[in-house]
């Protein structure tokens, strides 16, 4: 699973995966080099995050509920 997130939100993202999936998931993050520019001419600092785990239909879910969590719309 991957997607954007905040850049300030990153650890505390990583923290959450890690605690929610008991350490069963790898969470890579990697700051965008050029900010994220918004409709309405906002600039936006943003992280991308890959999520790697085996795929089973609850572990799914959990992440999925994390990253909803975590994005925020432009």
């Amino acid at each position: 699973m991957a997607g954007l997130i905040p850049k300030e939100d990153k650890m505390r993202f990583k923290k959450l995966v890690f605690r929610r999936t008991v350490g069963n998931a790898i969470t890579i993050l990697e700051d965008l080099d050029q900010p994220i520019l918004t409709y309405d001419g906002r600039k936006l600092e943003k992280c991308l995050y890959v999520v790697i785990f085996e795929d089973a239909d609850t572990m799914r879910a959990v992440i999925r509920k994390v990253c909803e969590a975590f994005s925020d719309d432009m």
